[in-house]
């Protein structure tokens, strides 16, 4: 996840359909807007549907797009290697709705998958829709020890997550003490000065800068982190330095680029309209969730030049880093 999630998630949206050809997702799936809208054009239809839905289910949705526009990305590094594909017990911290690992254990069907998250109603849908022999979701707080994980998994994924811990480093002891010996943990997080793209988004990097100084003032959220905890240990400066090792990393400490592994980048021509509905999504909860002043004409404008221009491309800004356990 980009930022916090909200304390509620509700379960399900409504589906509609469209006459319109190449219909966006984020069409379908959210809310009508008092059943006017068949008469407006795409455009204010998609923005009217922004404007009339509810901060629980936006989220819902915007999880899902990452989860599809990212996952291959971010966890391309991993696939061929060999501890992966000898993996068979692999634990997420702060698995949400459970996008993520559905799509992870259908991808790598041999493995048992758990995910944790400290949301209620989070955990709840993902056991609704998504439990099985091989995927088990279960309420728990990262930054506190679950004895019954000790010793139990290979992999451990922190996804978007240690960004929003208060004790990040904390739940990292955590997990070196689930993980079996030769374990590995896996981050994907936030580092925006990485971002770039092959066109202006003035908007989205206003809007985000605005984030990163609330979160400042009121003293939530780092950003950084993922790249503060790498240069410790490299620099074994760090309370985790007796439990993990850097083995992979796609910045180096000073955040610039390395040889390790690719950057996460999409193209116009690979995911197309998907890419403006993740980019109006997240606009439309930094909204509503944080009342940060959006111009969503201007916002529209910019992330349509995205998907109608084949060429264009986006590198998302996210940090890849690979932890071994010690022994």
């Amino acid at each position: 996840m980009l930022i916090a999630r909200p304390l509620l998630i509700t379960l399900a949206f409504a589906s509609i359909t469209f006459a319109h050809e190449n219909v966006p997702l984020i069409q379908r799936d959210l809310a009508p807007c008092n059943g006017v809208e068949m008469n407006l054009k795409p455009k204010e239809q998609l923005l009217n549907r922004l404007e009339s839905t509810d901060l629980d289910n936006l989220w819902i949705q915007f999880l899902k797009i990452q989860s599809d526009l990212f996952f291959d990305k971010e966890f391309a590094p991993i696939f061929d290697q060999t501890w992966w594909n000898e993996a068979r017990d692999v634990l997420e911290i702060g698995s949400g709705n459970g996008d993520l690992l559905v799509k992870m254990s259908a991808a790598f069907p041999d493995k048992k998958y758990v995910g944790i998250d400290q949301q209620s109603t989070s955990v709840a849908r993902a056991q609704e829709h998504f439990q099985s022999d091989r995927l088990t979701f279960v309420e728990w707080n990262a930054e506190c020890f679950q004895e019954a994980f000790s010793d139990r998994f290979d992999v451990v994924i922190f996804r978007l997550t240690l960004q929003h811990l208060k004790q990040p480093r904390i739940a990292l002891e955590h997990a070196y003490r689930y993980l079996k010996k030769g374990g590995h943990v896996y981050i994907v997080d936030s580092h925006d000065s990485s971002r770039q793209s092959s066109y202006p988004i003035p908007l989205l990097d206003k809007a985000v800068k605005d984030l990163n100084e609330q979160n400042r003032n009121r003293g939530k959220g780092n950003r950084l982190i993922s790249l503060e905890i790498q240069k410790e240990l490299n620099n074994q400066s760090s309370s985790l330095s007796p439990y993990f090792s850097v083995q992979m990393s796609n910045l180096d400490d000073d955040g610039h680029d390395t040889r390790d592994c690719p950057q996460v980048m999409i193209s116009s021509r690979d995911v197309g309209a998907s890419y403006r509905d993740y980019y109006l999504l997240f606009l439309e909860i930094l909204n509503k969730g944080w009342n940060i002043p959006i111009d969503f004409e201007q916002a529209y404008e910019e992330a349509s030049y995205f998907v109608e221009n084949k060429d264009a491309w986006l590198r998302s800004g996210k940090h890849i880093l690979l932890l071994e356990r010690k022994e």
